[in-house]
């Protein structure tokens, strides 16, 4: 026994399978499985979500998109959808899929060799309830080329980490709201490469594809309704019983008075801001809990809230919690992500009501609500929060 235990303690000798190791492994194949399960589907012509029928119309349409017809993505989302997809049905479906499992994975890989295995854990953990439909949606490119910037900004890859956060907000906006995780983290190299990307990248689009394009992406191709999901949706909903109807490719409620926008834009800045600022006043990683409550709040406040968009916060909640123990954001965020996964699964199973829908949904947005508050009700001292022991 002693020659054993000298063979485990020794450099050379076998070393046992780390458990994090070993569960992030069969959840990795879990992934897999379930990639090559939407593959048979695809093969038996069940195609998924509507994505890739959006996809498609895009794809096929003749002319130029945003300036011939209305398109509700941004620039590089849109201009990877007329390059890879209009083949047909069943290899658009597979395409998609397939560029959703390696974002996926991608977005595991970078936090494992950036942040730790428990982050990586993390990761896959709490995006577990999406994966039943998220492989139908495109959703995981933006969040891996988010936290892919983060990463190399932390590996003091600047000029890449600046290009890789454009090209985040350029194929999504909504990474915008986590640039100033740069500035925080002393990576003004990165900060400023990103901006000029961004600007150039804006520019180019605008000529490209005329003036009326960033309007067609921010009003979702002019839709004038709540999105049922969204916080406020879901208590119009509630409230009312709809009727709901099916418009620019979401099915919404109630009617977005012409005021709205703008406050909405406007609380979210000073909200960002504050978030932002509060974050420079603490220890926190700005990738982690800072960034997960600038999404949330983001989310909160946008008119709509499809239920992909879970998927945004899954980086950032896995670095906040690999960073502290902070057990109610994390349970939170996958709660949010059980209800999201449950919500999906009705659907696609049964006729749901109207009412459960808004009730789930506004149980899912409580949950986004406990996590900014439980981060701003966080005292930031050294002595206050039980640090999480280093990574090996």
């Amino acid at each position: 026994m002693a020659d054993v235990a000298r063979e485990r303690s020794e450099p050379g000798g076998p070393r046992s399978l780390d458990p994090d190791d070993l569960l992030s492994a069969l959840m990795l194949v879990a992934r897999l499985v379930l990639l090559l399960l939407f593959a048979v589907n695809i093969a038996r012509g069940r195609v998924g979500g509507p994505d890739v029928v959006r996809f498609r119309q895009i794809a096929l349409h003749p002319g130029t998109p945003w300036r011939d017809f209305p398109v509700e993505f941004a620039p590089l989302q849109g201009l990877a959808i007329r390059m890879f997809f209009g083949a047909s049905l069943r290899v658009d479906a597979l395409v998609l899929a397939i560029v959703a499992f390696a974002a996926d994975v991608t977005a595991f890989a970078v936090l494992r060799s950036a942040w730790g295995r428990r982050a990586g854990l993390l990761y896959l953990l709490v995006g577990l309830p999406l994966q039943g439909f998220i492989y139908q949606r495109i959703d995981l490119v933006s969040a891996a080329l988010a936290v892919a910037a983060l990463g190399l900004a932390r590996r003091r890859r600047e000029r890449m980490a600046g290009i890789a956060s454009a090209a985040a907000v350029l194929f999504k906006l909504w990474p915008a709201a986590i640039i100033p995780a740069f500035l925080l983290g002393r990576h003004r190299r990165a900060l400023a490469f990103a901006i000029a990307a961004v600007v150039a990248g804006g520019v180019a689009w605008i000529a490209f594809a005329g003036v009326d394009a960033p309007s067609q992406v921010s009003t979702f191709r002019g839709a004038t309704g709540w999105q049922e999901e969204s916080a406020i949706g879901s208590i119009v909903l509630i409230a009312t019983g709809g009727p709901e109807r099916l418009e620019a490719g979401a099915i919404r409620v109630g009617t977005v008075p012409g005021w709205a926008p703008v406050a909405l834009a406007a609380v979210l800045l000073l909200a960002l801001a504050s978030i932002w600022f509060r974050a420079s006043r603490t220890r926190d990683d700005p990738a982690g809990a800072p960034s997960l409550v600038g999404i949330c709040v983001l989310l909160l406040l946008s008119p709509v809230f499809s239920t992909q968009y879970v998927s945004w916060l899954l980086p950032w909640v896995a670095i906040a919690g690999s960073e502290r123990r902070r057990t109610l954001m994390v349970t939170s965020v996958f709660g949010a992500t059980l209800l999201t996964g449950a919500l999906d699964s009705l659907r696609n199973a049964a006729g749901v009501s109207s009412t459960v829908v808004g009730l789930m949904s506004l149980a899912r947005n409580a949950l986004l609500v406990v996590v900014v508050v439980a981060w701003f009700a966080e005292r930031h001292d050294d002595a206050s929060v039980e640090a999480v022991p280093p990574l090996r």
